[in-house]
């Protein structure tokens, strides 16, 4: 087995098997183009739970370390952006947030095109702008029980249930 998670550890089993993985792909162990274990198999071989392989490997993508094939899984990626050196600094710096935030916010602002409307918006017989409900008319007691049903530990088992083997009747209906 490539992983070993130590439990004793102070490092979360998520950072442990994060860098693992990133160690394993930096110096070559995992070239690009190799297809990752499947998040149960490396779950049950590591004895963690399938949320915290699945949680990996997704910040893993966001890091353009691992990509994902069509129905096939998780692969290495060929790394692109910087040296491996440099990708595996800044990975390193942030492990501690898994976020580097700066670099999120200017590239989300980049893009952005903002909303112009007057100051006093709210005023107008017929407000429409973007994004933002007439209070007088939104349904919100009925919202919030929508929500709450939602929520409910009933219905998660219906909408978050996990049918790896089969798609969804009602999608596919």
């Amino acid at each position: 087995m490539l992983f070993i998670i130590d439990r004793t550890s102070h490092t979360s089993v998520q950072n442990q098997l994060r860098e693992q993985i990133i160690a394993a792909i930096l110096n070559g162990q995992l070239p690009p183009g190799t297809k990752m274990p499947s998040t149960r198999k490396l779950a049950k071989d590591l004895s963690l739970s399938r949320t915290t392989v699945v949680i990996v490997y997704d910040k893993l993508v966001e890091s353009e370390f691992l990509g994902v094939a069509d129905r096939s899984g998780f692969v290495v990626a060929a790394i692109t952006s910087g040296t491996p050196a440099e990708k595996s600094k800044a990975e390193e710096n942030n492990l501690g947030t898994g976020v580097d935030w700066r670099s999120w916010i200017d590239g989300r602002l980049a893009g952005q095109r903002n909303i112009i409307k007057p100051a006093n918006w709210q005023d107008y017989p017929y407000p429409f702008v973007y994004g933002q409900p007439d209070a007088s008319l939104f349904p919100l007691p009925a919202w919030r029980e929508c929500s709450r049903q939602a929520m409910s530990q009933m219905a998660m088992r219906d909408w978050a249930n996990d049918a790896v083997t089969q798609d969804d009747p009602q999608l596919v209906e």
